[in-house]
């Protein structure tokens, strides 16, 4: 098998490009070195902390929320030992670039399977290491080795056949400084654009939170004395608002799949924002009934059931028109309002702080987080009468499209940020630093 390697290690290094003088072409294998395996259910009374991928701060390249454990708790891929200084590098889309170099708090810890662990030999400073798993080209020919649909992943084998631009050690040395020099320089500006987005959405729930608690408009302050809403707001359960109730979507097994037939949503087009984005839907053969049974009609409003991340169970989304039609997947219930409604302030209301945490106490968790009909059927609604409902509606919109503004601002920014990050990598491993 190695030598296997190395002959597609040395293909990899044909006609590579030319290198400033006294640097050499090598692999990542051929400068790192090997990783010990361990069972920590055979210690089960030693507790330890475990690095998995969802450890990994992607935006910052940190280890931010390990997780602990006995060794009779031991996750099945807990079997890597790593030191300080390692590079962890997630091996599952690695286009997402969750990679972190270990501090000396997780030295003789365990990591997942689900990492190439780079641990650098003398040949290579760490940090130097590092820096390169973030340039787009050491991870661009990776990207386009992964395998497999639902987790595309590489090997480990593949990690460490990947070219590497070795420069003489006080050369490494040179270059880790000015990186860091320049790039933390380029970090500030970006954590103060994350700044700015974090209160964009801080603003954004408490214009929902006045929205539907009657305090948007000053003029419509005056509460009644007995509920504490304002003149004509009623408190009521949303099952009173739906006169066919609830429906879960459609279920189809995955060789039902056709580039011809009739167009899903699942749950990933519900998380975009408050309506729901039908940019990346697939298509399924359908029966005439399933068609007709589970059509999206405008003014819908669908919930998600289930989510691997509890913030995202109980997210709503609204159907603002329909272009062809389109059914739901069952992982997801449908809402048709009563004609009291006006559907987009009912769908504000799902997403406020007041929807959200009932929605949340509801969920339960096992492997994932879920909520049932009769969970959002039971969350209590501040109703304002229908013109005001409007009005609500109205002022939401101007307010939010200000906050859409600021985020697009925030987002070009980020993006520039990512391409000058690139720009500086890629400068260094050519020796023009």
């Amino acid at each position: 098998m190695k030598s296997v390697q190395s002959s597609v290690a040395s293909n990899q290094l044909e006609g590579k490009r030319p290198l400033p003088e006294g640097w050499v072409w090598t692999t990542v294998g051929q400068v790192t070195l090997p990783v010990e395996k361990v069972s920590p259910e055979q210690k089960p009374d030693v507790p330890f902390v475990y690095i998995d991928i969802s450890s990994i701060d992607n935006s910052i390249q940190k280890i931010v929320e390990p997780k602990e454990y006995l060794g009779s708790e031991a996750p099945s891929r807990a079997r890597q030992l790593i030191r300080a200084n390692d590079v962890v590098f997630a091996t599952v889309r690695t286009y997402l670039k969750n990679v972190a170099l270990v501090p000396e708090i997780y030295d003789k810890q365990i990591a997942s399977t689900g990492f190439s662990i780079l641990r650098a030999s003398d040949a290579v400073q760490s940090k130097f290491l590092f820096y390169f798993t973030l340039t787009d080209e050491f991870l661009s020919p990776l990207n386009e080795l992964q395998r497999g649909t639902s987790y595309p992943a590489v090997r480990d084998g593949d990690v460490r056949v990947q070219p590497f631009p070795l420069p003489p050690l006080p050369e490494q040395e040179r270059i880790v400084a000015r990186l860091e020099e320049l790039l933390s320089d380029l970090e500030a500006g970006v954590a103060a654009l994350e700044r700015v987005r974090r209160g964009v959405k801080r603003y954004k729930a408490s214009v929902l939170k006045a929205a539907c608690e009657g305090k948007l408009f000053e003029s419509r302050r005056a509460e009644s004395s007995e509920s504490g809403l304002p003149e004509g707001w009623r408190l009521l359960m949303f099952e009173e608002l739906l006169p066919n109730g609830l429906a879960n979507g459609l279920y189809k097994p995955s060789e039902t799949l056709t580039e011809e037939g009739t167009r899903m949503l699942d749950i990933k087009g519900l998380y975009k924002g408050f309506d729901v984005d039908f940019g990346n839907c697939r298509r399924f053969i359908l029966t005439e009934n399933e068609r007709r049974k589970y059509a999206l009609h405008e003014g819908d409003v669908l919930v998600n059931r289930v989510s691997k991340a509890a913030e995202g169970v109980g997210k709503s989304a609204l159907v603002r028109r329909v272009d062809e039609l389109t059914v739901f997947e069952s992982n997801m219930m449908l809402a048709r309002l009563s004609d009291e409604c006006y559907p987009p302030y009912i769908n504000y209301f799902l997403n406020s702080l007041s929807g959200r945490s009932q929605t949340l106490a509801k969920a339960k968790t096992t492997q994932q987080s879920s909520v049932n009909q009769d969970d959002i059927k039971s969350i209590v609604i501040t109703l304002p009468p229908l013109e005001e409902q409007r009005r609500i509606v109205a002022a939401v919109e101007r307010r939010l499209e200000s906050a859409r503004a600021v985020e697009s601002a925030v987002e070009a920014g980020l993006k520039r940020a990512a391409r000058l990050r690139q720009a500086v990598l890629r400068s260094a491993f050519k020796g023009r630093l």
